[in-house]
């Protein structure tokens, strides 16, 4: 995805926010969300 959007958009898509470590929090909070959710 870096080097078809991110790079192309920098404006939109800033290097500080949309990398691997946010990538992996980011999906760390959904996966925690859908384990509580599907377990009801």
């Amino acid at each position: 995805m870096r080097a078809r959007i991110f790079s192309k958009y920098p404006d939109f898509f800033p290097e500080e926010v949309f990398n691997i470590e946010s990538f992996k929090w980011s999906f760390g909070i959904l996966f925690s969300r859908m384990v509580s959710q599907s377990g009801r």
